[in-house]
């Protein structure tokens, strides 16, 4: 499965990459640079995973899922937030598959969303 990493601040990138690419058939395929280049990417390329490490999570992310949502809807977007706060509920009624998880507290979780998502993927895909 291909990961399309986006890291609003450029702090955890590389952590981000190797605890993904440390799983099988997940793969970090690109990383973007800005909210534009995350848009431009998915229209090109339908990657399973975005993983979005945003600092305004409230700000940044409703628009930015708006219009992921009408770009890709076949791709998962796991939400790294710095505190998850209650506001941060909104954004799954943007956005179908979006999973908020807090980035230091949660960090660890990562590799075992990836593999539920990828069992939900292949279940859908199976139906």
């Amino acid at each position: 499965m291909q990961v399309l990493l986006y890291d609003e601040s450029g702090q955890i990138t590389e952590q981000l990459t190797e605890l993904i690419e440390g799983n099988n058939d997940v793969r970090v395929f690109h990383k973007a640079s800005s909210a534009a280049d995350v848009l431009s990417i998915l229209a090109a390329d339908k990657p399973g995973i975005l993983i979005m490490h945003l600092q305004f999570a409230n700000r940044n992310a409703a628009t930015l899922l708006k219009n992921i949502r009408h770009i890709s809807t076949g791709t998962a977007v796991i939400l790294l937030v710095d505190v998850l706060e209650e506001h941060n509920e909104t954004l799954f009624n943007i956005h179908k598959e979006v999973y908020i998880l807090e980035t230091y507290a949660d960090f660890e979780k990562i590799p075992g969303m990836i593999g539920d998502i990828k069992r939900k993927t292949k279940r859908t895909d199976s139906t």
